[in-house]
């Protein structure tokens, strides 16, 4: 995801991954996990919120994952638990997006697919997520038209996020979820029946809940997915 030689297909390892007997010799194998997972920390991109919606990346260096596959696996391990990964859901698409944070301003932020862009080897690795959900989009006209857009449009998005919740399912422990709900329908009959495949999600650790969900929502959605 951070770069494509950074994502490897399943079951693949890198040329430089046969090497191991020469990398064996290594100062940085014979140091402790805890002093390893720390160089890691220094060493790999991560994430910093700026509040419970909004997340940008901090560059770093990912050529560690391109070593051997013992310091592969642990600084992967690093890297995807760390991070806040931000997925925004519309009606047409699921996307991973990535902001880096510079010194003068922002960068644009680049859009990629979930959980395509991440791949299943590195899935479940992941234990942050802010998720932002939009039922919005739509210019009002007509009465009749308007519950007919809105009505469409639920539809979709209810597919979107039924394909987002059987990609969090494959990860073991999430231990953060920011939500948010953006709606500019007013219609909340239409909330419960777009977020209904989230209500079965059972490997959340803890939640935020934010936006313009209604109230009964959000209460069945924290009583379902609080431990």
């Amino acid at each position: 995801m951070l770069e494509t030689r950074s994502k490897l297909p399943p079951n693949s390892t890198p040329a430089l991954f046969n090497d191991n007997e020469a990398f064996s010799r290594s100062p940085l194998l014979e140091l402790p996990p805890e002093l390893r997972l720390q160089i890691y920390e220094h060493v790999l991109p991560t994430t910093i919120d700026l509040d419970s919606s909004t997340s940008y990346w901090i560059r770093g260096s990912i050529s560690l994952l391109s070593t051997c596959q013992l310091i592969h696996k642990e600084a992967a391990e690093c890297l995807y638990s760390r991070a806040n990964f931000t997925v925004d859901v519309v009606s047409n698409s699921t996307t991973l997006n990535r902001r880096w944070l510079s010194r003068t301003s922002p960068i644009p932020k680049k859009r990629f697919q979930f959980p395509e862009s991440i791949g299943e080897t590195y899935l479940p690795l992941i234990k942050r997520f802010t998720i932002s959900i939009s039922h919005v989009g739509f210019q009002p006209m007509t009465r009749g038209w308007d519950h007919v857009r809105i009505a469409e449009l639920a539809h979709y998005l209810r597919g979107q996020v039924h394909c987002l919740s059987m990609a969090l399912e494959n990860i073991p422990r999430i231990k953060q979820m920011n939500l948010l709900f953006r709606d500019n329908s007013q219609s909340t009959w239409c909330n419960p029946i777009i977020l209904e495949s989230m209500f079965n999600l059972r490997n959340i650790q803890s939640i935020n809940i934010s936006g313009d969900l209604d109230a009964r929502t959000r209460q069945r959605l924290m009583a379902c997915l609080t431990p």
